[in-house]
């Protein structure tokens, strides 16, 4: 058992950490609406690089405002984990978008770093999805009890 200092000090990490969390997610978000503008708005065809910062923005981004919020507000999730199935399921869902732009990218420009960027995208996804399911199985087998 932990003592109550110890204590303190972990809810006071968790807090600074969420605030942090928050902080950079809702950046990303803002970073993601002026990518969107500047390609939007200028009169030419939209890049493709854009289109994958801008889902590799909103993949930390929808990572990073579920987990600040959990960790700033000290919420207990009854699945046993910092995000619930449905919110590992979205960010496998941002992760497997951008596993797709990123594969275009690899055909449009076959470089070893956009493979592995493609690559690690995926094991993302795989990831996410994995969790996403066993955290789904976890809050179903607590309901039963």
């Amino acid at each position: 058992m932990r003592s109550p200092a110890v204590r303190s000090e972990l809810r006071a990490i968790g807090f600074v950490t969420g605030l942090a969390c928050l902080f950079f997610g809702v950046a990303f978000v803002g970073l993601i609406m002026l990518i969107a503008y500047v390609q939007i708005s200028s009169l030419r065809m939209i890049d493709v690089e854009g289109l994958i910062v801008i889902a590799a923005l909103a993949a930390l981004a929808a990572f990073l405002l579920p987990v600040g919020f959990r960790l700033l507000l000290n919420r207990i999730n009854r699945h046993g984990s910092i995000l619930g199935p449905l919110g590992w399921f979205a960010a496998g869902s941002v992760f497997a978008a951008l596993t797709v732009l990123l594969g275009v990218y690899f055909i449009q420009i076959p470089r070893a770093q956009s493979f592995a960027a493609a690559a690690g995208s995926l094991a993302l996804t795989v990831g996410c999805l994995l969790i996403g399911l066993k955290v789904k199985r976890n809050g179903l087998n607590s309901n039963a009890a």
